[in-house]
């Protein structure tokens, strides 16, 4: 397995010269890149009258255990949204744009690529012109923009949803195996609380997949000494929430229950649907496009839905450490809902 490894701009170049583009005017580390892909390298070509931007990224296979099937999925979900977008053309000062893979000079949609680093996957694609994002709706000044960009980011995943529906999920790999599995989490949970520590211990609580054993066994395991773990399991704060967790198990589980029974259709779900990784148009203020395109998989809608909301109505952002101002904001709420029903 890669550990964390480190690549020079100067290297970036060169990988971004084996995609099909211009002679390279500049690579420079993109400072806006997110949390798990953190090569991230913004590529110019072209002029300085006609510049063209392209993001350079490498896929953190310490994460994305299976980056072929990551990429599969991001271009699948791409196919599918210009597919969608040709049948209904969005009005024009409506735009909605999906990203755009540029591919290597053999005519691969992304780069499988061999060095002193081992074998990374890489991909470049066309920076999306014209538009901002936003960690959290704290750096938003204004109240009325804030409702604004709710309402914008509940339009976006509604279009999203509508443009990718025609995904074929029957084939389709999670990126993360295990990742969104409810019952999985409970079973972690009831291993941790008690107080699990050997294999013979957690036996009966490990999923039988076993590419999902792979990626999430050690989560089962206690690895803090013992004294520590006694004071924080025996934390009066922390206790209510373990009993609320353990209480609220059933209904926790509704989702998954009625996807395995049928009754709710699983779709081709974005999978991270924070703030973050919608854009806005410069000029308009709309949501223009989704971006970070890792998490694809098969689940219900609802969970798309759900993760947006749970994002946005905590408008203190979600690396706050003042819990007197984490919220949930109705206003943020509605104006999310709005957004959504509108598209």
């Amino acid at each position: 397995m890669l550990t964390n490894i480190y690549y020079s701009e100067a290297e970036a170049a060169e990988i971004a010269r084996l995609f099909e583009i211009d002679e390279i005017e500049s690579v420079v580390d993109f400072r806006e890149r997110g949390n798990i892909n953190q090569h991230t390298f913004l590529v110019s070509t072209g002029s300085a009258d006609s510049p063209k931007c392209y993001l350079l990224q490498r896929i953190n296979q310490l994460v994305f255990t299976k980056p072929e099937n990551v990429m599969e999925a991001m271009l699948a979900c791409i196919n599918a949204q210009n597919s969608g977008l040709s049948t209904h053309p969005m009005p024009e000062n409506e735009p909605w744009e999906a990203i755009e893979l540029i591919p290597t000079r053999t005519g691969e949609p992304y780069l499988k690529h061999n060095d002193h680093h081992g074998i990374t996957y890489w991909r470049l694609m066309v920076l999306i012109a014209n538009c901002h994002t936003y960690k959290s709706l704290s750096e938003i000044p204004s109240r009325e923009q804030q409702l604004k960009i709710a309402e914008q980011a509940g339009r976006g995943l509604a279009l999203y949803l509508k443009l990718t529906e025609s995904m074929d999920t029957t084939n389709l790999a999670s990126p993360l195996p295990g990742y969104r599995d409810t019952n999985l989490y409970f079973n972690q949970f009831k291993s941790v609380i008690r107080n699990h520590r050997t294999p013979e211990e957690v036996k009966y609580l490990l999923p039988e997949d076993p590419e999902v054993l792979q990626s999430t066994e050690f989560h089962f395991y206690v690895a803090l000494p013992e004294e520590e773990y006694r004071a924080r399991i025996e934390d009066s704060e922390v206790n209510e929430f373990i009993e609320l967790a353990i209480r609220e198990q059933d209904y926790a589980m509704i989702l998954a229950r009625h996807m395995e029974l049928g009754n709710i259709r699983k779709v081709a779900i974005h999978g991270d649907t924070k703030l973050d990784n919608f854009l806005f148009c410069n000029d308009t203020g709309l949501s223009k496009a989704m971006v970070d395109l890792d998490t694809i998989m098969p689940q219900t809608w609802l969970a798309d839905w759900g993760d947006m909301v749970r994002s946005l109505v905590n408008v203190a952002g979600e690396k706050e450490e003042d819990l007197s101002k984490v919220t949930v904001d109705t206003e943020v709420y509605d104006a999310v809902l709005t957004g959504f029903l509108r598209a």
